[in-house]
């Protein structure tokens, strides 16, 4: 019965789609523009080094969760509760707007920064859109926690197929194998204008394949995945008939200060409104719902010792998945599968943005929810990261290069390694939506956090030289 989820008397079918659009836009920046990287490498000016430079620029994202969370922390009243959350993403909307219109004008500008010719248009919508990226972990997690917990797996599916459609539009986009053509080049002795002392020679160069379309429709897809979140946010956030649907708890909490309010205007409007009480009900006329107390965000930690065990090691499992599937592996997915070949990274990128929602998928019909299986998965996951970390230090001869067998192996540990993170991060959320928004927005923290150290890493080692380009018009096996 349990791949009947949709069918069920228990939930509303159109609160799923709605729940399953809003979920697109949650990670435009790492499953939708990172589809274009194959194709951006060989366009823009940093070349093999784009993914560790893209990938810094989206983990600089967490500046969003890192302000909201001190909002939450210092300014609890105005920056907790259902009005806070609306404003939130009513921001986060707006700015995923804005950079996919950036992208789609402007994504081939570029600007000179310390001497070195950078795509600065790129990484500033890439920045805009991380924010969007980042700050649903903390954000949109929360909004629908405040529905029944049978959406939350509709959510988590509309957030994988955030990357399934862009992984469409590139499979549909294609990308022909590159071509090593000879052309000849003229050189000049230096100040000498005689063409009798230029010399020509003949040079090996690599001719980029072509595709079905260019970049700008494949950001066009971008936009339109945004406008559906943002209409689906829209929908759930205003309309009453969907209230029930809401978590008792939280329809309670609701009703209790709707009271509150009523109360408040008729004081006002007595003029019985009791001396020294003008600012609080400014407060509550602004944000009339109910905002945590500094208490309620620790509720989620009061609980026996071995129970907060239990809660540390599946936020531990969250952060060392998320650091490998958000930051340390797609910064190095260039060095990692480039070796092999465009075809390769192509078919890397676009089936891992397919892996997520697939597991997503799996976890409705399998739900592994014991401790011993996600630490499985997360151990599997761990093993496939490591060869793939292993082809990207040893690239450009890297293991069983310039095979057919090398390129499948190098796809199916990426495809595999990202299937089974994704699956161990989902059975976390899941198992945690049940505690309440504060579980939820340690989810999105650990997440973000994970992602962020994850990025850092590998960029520095780029910049240091670690990671080696190689010559596709040479052979190293």
């Amino acid at each position: 019965m349990a791949g009947w989820w949709f069918f069920t008397s228990e939930r509303r079918p159109l609160v799923d789609l709605l729940c399953m659009l809003y979920g697109l836009s949650s990670w435009l920046a790492i499953t939708g523009l990172w589809m274009e990287l194959p194709l951006l490498v060989h366009a823009l000016p940093e070349g093999w080094a784009l993914s560790a430079s893209l990938s810094l620029a989206i983990q600089l994202g967490n500046v969003g969760p890192l302000l909201y969370g001190l909002g939450r922390y210092f300014w609890t009243r105005v920056c907790t509760g259902p009005r806070a959350l609306s404003v939130a993403n009513h921001v986060q909307l707006c700015i995923g707007l804005a950079a996919c219109v950036v992208l789609v004008c402007g994504w081939k500008v570029t600007a000179f920064v310390l001497g070195r010719e950078t795509s600065l248009v790129l990484l500033i919508a890439a920045f805009a859109l991380s924010i969007v990226d980042c700050t649903s972990s903390v954000v949109y997690l929360p909004f629908v926690g405040r529905f029944r917990e049978v959406y939350m797996t509709s959510y988590l599916v509309g957030e994988g197929l955030g990357g399934v459609v862009p992984s469409l539009a590139a499979l549909a986009q294609g990308l022909d194998e590159p071509e090593c053509v000879n052309e000849t080049a003229t050189y000049r002795n230096e100040g000498v204008n005689d063409s009798a002392d230029s010399q020509e020679r003949v040079v090996t160069v690599l001719r980029v394949g072509a595709t079905n379309f260019e970049p700008e429709v494949f950001f066009d897809v971008l936009l339109l995945l945004v406008v559906l979140s943002y209409v689906a946010f829209v929908l759930l956030d205003n309309f009453k008939s969907f209230e029930t649907e809401w978590q008792e708890e939280f329809r309670q909490q609701v009703t209790r200060h709707r009271h509150v309010i009523s109360a408040t205007r008729e004081a006002v409007h007595l003029n019985a409104l009791p001396v020294g009480k003008e600012n609080e009900w400014e407060t509550w006329r602004q944000y009339p719902e109910a905002p945590l107390t500094q208490n309620d965000a620790k509720v989620f930690f009061k609980h026996s010792s071995s129970t907060q065990r239990y809660y540390i090691v599946l936020l531990a499992i969250q952060t060392w998945a998320s650091l490998l599937t958000f930051g340390f592996l797609p910064a190095i997915q260039s060095y990692s599968c480039l070796p092999y070949g465009p075809r390769a990274l192509h078919l890397s990128v676009t089936l891992c943005g397919v892996a997520y929602p697939v597991a997503c998928a799996l976890a409705m019909f399998v739900a592994l929810r014991r401790l011993r299986h996600i630490w499985a998965q997360t151990l599997l996951g761990t093993l496939g990261a490591s060869y793939i970390t292993l082809t990207a230090a040893t690239s450009p001869n890297s293991p069983f290069v310039d095979t057919d067998a090398g390129a499948f192996l190098v796809v199916f540990c990426w495809v595999c390694t990202f299937l089974l993170l994704s699956y161990a991060k989902t059975m976390v959320t899941l198992i945690l939506t049940g505690h309440g928004e504060n579980a939820l927005f340690w989810v999105g923290a650990c997440t973000q956090l994970g992602a962020l150290v994850g990025s850092l890493v590998p960029y520095v080692l780029v910049n240091l030289g670690v990671f080696v380009e190689r010559d596709h018009c040479a052979l190293y096996n």
